[in-house]
């Protein structure tokens, strides 16, 4: 059996990038069949728990993708079955089947994945809003990390072009983010007054921090459960002031104000470019003979910045955390302000290893540990 797969990749390539196209939409339908058949209180969620296992599997498709397009050496075949087609530029083969190909494989798995949350979540998302969420989720992602690929392939040759399309790649990731979010309905609205303002300004002053606006933002037809801390400014939706009070809602603000004190945000959207920035020119000056090696460096390209900037994002967290406690002096209320927010997302307390990996945020356990931890 082994013999026989191998036979047909290396004679048969178009199979394992077929492969590749076909995985994220089966195992989304797959998972979202999973998460319809269990009781309708568990639905959401296991579903929180499939859709972060998804965004591993949409990361890991490109990586895939891109390392079975160089082991296989798929462009020079596809570029040949073009040119017997007259009414078809051949310099545009290898982009579009590239680029589109895995751009559209991912897309149709996130929309499958973003209807199953509307109806997991009972959100009010129209169908506009689920190709909006689709298309900007997927340009910041994937399409990103596509770009980033192209313009290692050419550091891989030496030419300076690697660099205009991993620049264009971190402008899409900025602008793509951004459309994602209005996509959401993420709306700042400054306010001054309330009791999320007031709390705000009076824990900025005990922290030496400088505050000069503060926004909530509506929850919207996604039922939007956030908040945010930058230079000078944070966030809230609103609902935070209906599940938390007192001394856990200053938690939660003290908490984004340290992010916006720290420059946690700058400093984490800094960490992909610096990574890729200290991987290109040892990639450029990898001698030839290693070319073999192209398809595993390609996987380390594409999951190396993502990890290693995941993993300062979860520190950037704790980070927070323990800067909160040490001004409010409550660490009960951190500890329950925490489990009162995860049981109103229906977020799950505990993660694996590989999904804690990817993560953004520490699992409930693992942020509880570090407060008490922090407290003894």
């Amino acid at each position: 059996m082994n013999e026989l797969i191998t036979t047909l990749l290396s004679e048969s390539p178009i199979y394992g990038l077929i492969a590749m196209l076909v995985l994220p939409i089966v195992l989304t339908v797959w998972f979202r069949s999973r998460a319809s058949r269990a009781d309708e209180l568990e639905r959401p969620r296991k579903w929180i728990v499939y859709g972060q296992w998804l965004q591993v599997i949409y990361i890991c498709t490109v990586a895939i993708w891109w390392s079975l397009w160089d082991f296989q050496r798929v462009h020079a075949l596809t570029r040949t079955h073009f040119l017997s087609m007259k009414s078809f530029d051949p310099a545009l083969a290898t982009p579009i089947l590239f680029l589109v190909l895995p751009f559209g494989s991912v897309a149709i798995a996130r929309l499958i994945a973003a209807a199953a949350s509307r109806t997991f979540y009972a959100n009010k998302w129209t169908a506009t809003d689920l190709v909006r969420l689709t298309f900007w989720g997927t340009a910041s992602s994937t399409l990103v990390f596509l770009l980033v690929a192209i313009g290692f392939d050419a550091v891989y040759s030496r030419s300076w072009t690697g660099i205009f399309w991993v620049v264009a790649a971190g402008f899409l990731r900025v602008v793509g983010m951004s459309r994602y979010r209005r996509a959401e309905g993420i709306i700042f609205r400054r306010v001054k007054s309330g009791e999320v303002y007031k709390r705000a300004f009076s824990l900025a002053r005990s922290m030496n921090v400088n505050l000069d606006r503060v926004h909530v933002v509506p929850i919207g037809r996604g039922h939007l459960t956030n908040a945010h801390g930058w230079p000078r400014s944070i966030a809230v939706t609103e609902n935070y002031s209906k599940f938390l009070h007192g001394p856990e809602l200053d938690f939660i603000i003290g908490h984004e104000l340290s992010h916006g004190k720290e420059l946690h945000g700058i400093k984490n959207l800094a960490v992909a470019p610096v990574v890729l920035c200290v991987l290109a020119p040892i990639y450029w000056l990898l001698p030839a003979t290693l070319v073999s090696f192209r398809p595993i460096l390609d996987i380390a390209v594409t999951l190396l910045p993502i990890l290693i900037a995941r993993f300062f994002s979860r520190r950037f967290e704790f980070a927070a955390d323990a800067a909160s406690v040490a001004f409010t002096k409550n660490p009960g209320a951190a500890t329950q302000a925490l489990v009162n927010l995860n049981s109103h997302i229906q977020a799950p307390a505990h993660r694996n290893e590989i999904l804690e990996l990817f993560a953004t945020h520490p699992a409930l356990n693992r942020r509880i540990e570090a407060i008490e931890a922090h407290d003894s």
